[in-house]
């Protein structure tokens, strides 16, 4: 785990859309190794409530998606399936596309990345620089 400092006060803010377990595990990294104080996670699968935070949201429908991604304030950081892509209202300063088997089924799998251990955090660490590094 990360301090308290690095926990709580990183400036940046990550929206993280995936199966709860993982996004928690993505958000820690994110948040240790990346400075992504606050970020939240949502999904339309089940959600432990003992593994919630404050921000985090179950969705139930499609619209409760398009009204988090409109109405929503804005995020540093958007992780999510490709297909949640064209509903982006704004574009945030970094997306990752993460694809998700029952999201897009098989058509982005042969794309996913392993996340786990040191890849997960390469894979990101690239994701999150700069384009002209």
């Amino acid at each position: 785990m990360c301090s308290e400092k690095e926990t709580r006060f990183g400036g940046r803010r990550a929206l993280i859309f995936g199966e709860q377990v993982s996004a928690c595990s993505l958000r820690d990294m994110l948040r240790c190794e990346f400075g992504y104080g606050q970020a939240h996670v949502c999904t339309f699968f089940k959600m432990e409530k003992s593994l919630m935070e404050e921000g985090d949201m179950r969705l139930r429908e499609e619209t409760d998606l398009v009204q988090l991604l409109k109405l929503r304030e804005k995020y540093d950081l958007i992780v999510a399936d490709p297909l949640y892509g064209k509903l982006l209202s704004y574009q945030p300063e970094k997306i990752v596309w993460l694809p998700h088997m029952a999201v897009s089924s098989v058509m982005y799998l042969h794309q996913s990345p392993v996340l786990f251990g040191e890849k997960g955090s390469r894979y990101f660490k690239n994701a999150l620089s700069p384009a002209d590094e």
